[in-house]
Formats: C-alpha cells, structure tokens, sequence
C-alpha cells in the first residue's frame, strides 16, 4: 500500500497511464555507493508517486533491484539492465542513454504515450501529471524553469529560467522533456525514429530537435523540477569530470547560498526530504563495509601548534577512517609547543600516529616538510588542526585516484564546522568566503593547506615547502601549488571533497591572518614561481584603498543575506567582510613600501 500523502492511483494495472516516468541509475559495484545512490532514488521516488493525479508509472532501470526505503504498488517497475559501472563521463551519458532507450522501447511496445526522463536525484512537481492531463500536446513538453537545491545545506533557489544568468533547465539539467511518443517513433530503428533523433544530441538539444522537426515541445508554465548539487554523487564528480561543467556548478551553490531560502518551503509540492541524503551518511567506515581495493597509500600529515583541543578532534574525526586500514598512516608535529595537553593528546591516539615534537619553533613550512619526511604514502594528504573531515574523506580521495591514477594534485574548499554557538562573526566567516579555499587560474590551480593531496615522489622532487626571502609567515603553499603547475603536475580541484574549517576566530586575528597573506603574496612576486595572477597586486598601494574597499563592499553585499534577515546585520556583516579583505589589500601595500624602501637602500649604496 501507498503512503497516505500519495495520490492513489486513477487507473487499474492494465491501464495506459497519462505519463510514464523513467529513471536511469548508474551501476556500481561498492556496497556503500550502492545503498547512498538507493537512498537518493528513494527520495526521488517520494516526490513521483506524490502526484496529485495518479494516473502515472515509474520504470526503474538498473543492473539489481533498488532498495526503495517506502512502499510502492504496480506503478513502479524495475527494468533489468546488466551493463555494470562505468568509468569516464563519456560511458556512462551512454550507458544511461542505453537505459532510457530500453524503458521507451518498452513504453512503446505497450503502444506508446508521454515519457519523461528523470534523473535519480532530482524532484518534479506533484502538479505535473495533472497539468499533463488537463493540457493534452501532440509533441510533449519542456520544462525551461526550475530550482537548484543544494543538498549540503537544503536550501533552494529558483535560478535556471530561459535567458536567465544559469540558462534553461533543460540545458542544464535531464528532467527537463516530456516527449509523446507513438510506438514507431522509438521502434523504426536507428536512425529513422524520432526517439534518436530527439535524443542524438543529449538533453540539451531535445528541445531544438523537435522545433527542427516541426513538432516543437509545448513550455511548462510553472516550474516543475528542483535540479539537486552538492550531495557528492553528481555524475560529473563521480565520473572524475573536470571540465567547466564544475565551476558552472560551483557558480550555482555560490548563488543559492546568497539567494536562497530553506528548502522546507517547497516541500510539499516536491516532497524535498527534511535532509537530503548525503554521501558520508553511506561511507564505508560508517557502514563497516570496506572496499575491495584500497588504491594508492595515503599519509595524513598535520602541523600543530598551540592547539591540542583541536589535534584532537582532527584524530578523533580520522581514527575510524585509518584503524586497521592497510596503506594509510597518520603523521603529526607538533612546532615546539608540545606541553601536557599535547602530551595526553599523543598517548590517547598513539595506536594510530606518528607523533614528533620539534625542539623549538620552526614556522609551518618547515613544520610541513617535517612531517612530509616522516610519511610513507603515495600521497601525502595535508591537513590543519583547526579542520575536521568527514567520515568518507578518504574513501572519497582513495577512488577519486583509483579512478584518474594520473593526477599528481588533488585540493578541496572547506566548509564552515558549526560552533557550539554561532555568534556575529562566525556566520561572517560561513558566508562570506572567507574560509580558505584552492582557486583556479589560467597557469593551474592555487591549493590551501587546509585540504590537498599531493603524490610524494612530486613533492620530495621539487623540495617540498619554503621560498627564499625575509617573511615566511604565510604564501608557502601558493608557491609551491605554483611550483608544481610549472613542472606540469596534472591538477584538479574537487569542490566535493571538503573538510570543515573553524570559525571561531576574531575578527582581529583573522584580519592578521589576511595581512599576513597580503604581504607574503606580495614579497613571492619577485620569484620566477609566483603566480601569474598576483601581477596585479602592485595595484594594492594604500592611495587606492578606499576604491578597493567600495568594490569590496559590493561584492560582498550580496553574501549577507546568509548571517541575518535583518538589513542592519546584513550591513555590520558585509563591513566585517570587507574589512577582512582591506587587511589582505594593506599587507600588500605593505609589501611594496618595504621592496621600494630596500630598492632605494641598495641604489644609494
């Protein structure tokens, strides 16, 4: 039986539908991926069988039967499919092609009627079947409006529009076409049928092909799908896709964190769960299912100072990730402060790290380097003690690089780690962007020590951290990313894969932090490794600070919806904000004071 919030159904089992839905799921054969992408197409489901008219069926096409978490009746139908899991993007577009191609042929044997692709973890308006109904068109529909969600924080903005700044729908997103199809526009072979012709060109062209053959798609006038990001299962993560398709992507979850609004308000009419299904809900560790293969040797690798609370949550966070986990290690030193704190710290998690405390004080570069020398690892995975991962980050990097064993250089972003009490400042570091983040320029891209893997036959090759000159307070790891772009490392950023950041810092010590990149950015320009992006910094004097400020003011205006509703909030946010990043501006004017002071010094000498 049918949950009450379900419409029953309007027809009997040997009935023809008004609209058949049809999914297609990527194969896999790693239990805990299985049971995550399960629980994505269950939430999918929820949101097919709530319509308002039940004169609907779902066709299901997988290699196994789906574990659906609720009940469904004869209107759902899983349709076998034996191709296993597919590696590149490429095959498996295909491979979900095929699928679909096989639920329209068997549409089209039962002789025909409106057929909708559905991807497993996007939700279609409980009101579609119904308009369907009410709306009769002999071509079909296309939906040219909807919402993004972002499933790491539930909130939904609605941001794909025809001629909007993200485009359509249907060019972004594969729920997006209902075609009426008669038994030979998909059985007339290939490429005579329309089927194929319609779908030759993917989603994104469907709409054209069917204006090119005069029967063009009808535009939905509502918005009638929520094209869901951000649970890390997107096919172009999943594949190891780092083509432009990511940043447009991360573009998204950028505007749906300033724009958007609790998805809880749209939750009726697309059945949005309370909190969507999430890849580190279904990790190895948390399921105590362990992969088949472990892949490449990972060593964790932290620099601690003055910290210990924060060591210890970082270990806490990894232990479950590492015990008894062959071909991973975890490495800590400790920068000379090592006291009792650190000492309890050492001895709860000594079954699992290597623990080395320097004599004195030797700056995080040569901190780094000293924990690189002491790991193992085909990688070595950095990370800081005021971070925590979740539970799949490694499982995640380890199948990210059995899947492209190429890649030198894997960075991920950090996200917020929720204080035990949000004040003022900590929701100006979670939406503003202020937290450290790689980025990506037109020689490669810039990592964060936060959160980056690199293969250590690389990274030992080229020396490892430090750069020559007065100040090594901050900037070694932008030169060394840039070192390794100039060797040729093979490159990528995963905006999947993140570790949580602190945001209980001041807004004093993060301005000294900013100050501190400033000028270190700054003093690397004179080196043949500093990024070719940092050539504009000699713009950055202090004669053009307040014009910086107002760009900088503007531009982070529109972050600040996100700490408060209230517009006097939203203001002293987007000051904060901007004053963070007029630190960053004036440790670069005071960079160059000090390089135009020691040139005049050495031409009057």
């Amino acid at each position: 039986m049918m949950e009450d919030t379900n419409a029953a159904p309007a027809h009997g089992p040997n009935e023809t539908p008004v609209l058949t839905f049809a999914v297609p799921v990527k194969a896999t054969d790693d239990a805990a991926e299985r049971r995550f992408r399960c629980r994505m197409l269950s939430a999918t489901l929820r949101s097919l069988f709530a319509q308002t008219d039940g004169a609907f069926r779902v066709m299901v096409a997988l290699d196994r039967a789906p574990e659906i978490d609720f009940a469904t009746d004869w209107r759902f139908e899983w349709v076998p499919n034996g191709a296993g899991p597919t590696e590149s993007k490429r095959a498996a577009n295909s491979d979900l092609g095929v699928k679909l191609f096989a639920m329209a042929t068997l549409l089209a044997q039962r002789g025909g009627g409106y057929f909708m692709p559905v991807d497993m973890d996007d939700f279609v308006s409980r009101d579609l079947v119904a308009f369907v109904r009410a709306n009769p068109d002999p071509n079909g529909y296309v939906m040219q409006s909807g919402y993004v969600l972002d499933a790491s924080t539930n909130r939904i903005a609605p941001l794909l529009d025809a001629g909007g700044r993200f485009g359509p729908l249907n060019k972004e997103c594969g729920t997006s076409a209902i075609i009426n199809l008669a038994p030979g526009d998909v059985l007339g072979g290939f490429p005579q049928a329309r089927y194929n012709r319609l779908r030759e060109r993917g989603h994104y062209m469907q709409a054209e092909a069917a204006v090119a053959e005069r029967r063009p798609l009808m535009p939905i006038p509502f918005r009638a799908v929520v094209y869901t990001v951000s649970h890390g299962g997107n096919l172009s993560q999943a594949t190891g896709d780092t083509t432009g398709q990511a940043d447009a992507r991360q573009r998204m979850v950028e505007a749906v964190s300033a724009e958007g609004l609790p998805s809880s308000l749209l939750a009726e009419e697309f059945s949005l769960p309370d909190r969507y299904p999430r890849i580190e809900d279904y990790a190895a560790d948390t399921l105590g299912i362990f992969p088949k293969m472990s892949g490449p040797t990972l060593s964790v690798v932290i620099a601690t100072y003055k910290r210990p609370a924060g060591l210890r949550r970082l270990l806490a966070a990894l232990r479950p990730q590492i015990y008894r986990r062959s071909g991973r290690e975890i490495v800590v030193v400790n920068d000379g402060s090592h006291d009792d704190a650190y000492e309890t710290v050492r001895a709860e998690f000594a079954d699992i790290i290597k623990y080395r405390a320097l004599p004195k004080n030797l700056g995080v570069a040569a901190a780094r380097n000293a924990t690189a020398r002491l790991s193992t690892g085909d990688y070595i995975v950095f990370t800081d003690d005021d971070c925590e991962p979740p539970s799949w980050w490694l499982d995640w990097l380890a199948a990210r690089l059995m899947r492209a064993p190429d890649l030198d250089v894997i960075a991920g972003p950090t996200s917020a780690l929720p204080p035990e009490r949000w004040r003022f400042f900590s929701k100006v570091q979670a939406n503003h962007r202020i937290l450290p983040a790689p980025s990506r320029s037109s020689g490669g891209i810039l990592f964060v020590t936060a959160n980056v893997a690199i293969r250590r036959s690389l990274f030992e090759q080229l020396g490892g951290f430090g750069f020559p000159g007065r100040f090594h307070g901050a900037g070694e790891d932008t030169e060394l990313a840039n070192r390794l772009s100039l060797a040729g490392a093979a490159m990528t950023i995963d905006d999947a894969w993140f570790v949580r950041h602190e945001v209980e810092s001041t807004l004093r010590s993060v301005c000294r932090r900013y100050w501190r990149y400033g000028y270190a950015n700054v003093s690397l320009m004179p080196l043949t490794t500093s990024p070719q992006v940092h050539d504009s910094l000699v713009g950055y004097r202090r004669g053009r600070h307040l014009r910086n400020w107002l760009s900088e003011y503007r531009e982070q205006r529109k972050f600040a919806v996100g700490v408060s509703r209230s517009r006097l909030v939203q203001m002293l946010s987007t000051l904060a904000a901007s004053g963070v990043r007029m630190a960053y501006y004036d440790g670069c004017s005071a960079a160059l004071r000090d390089r135009d002071r020691h040139r005049v010094q050495a031409d009057t000498r």
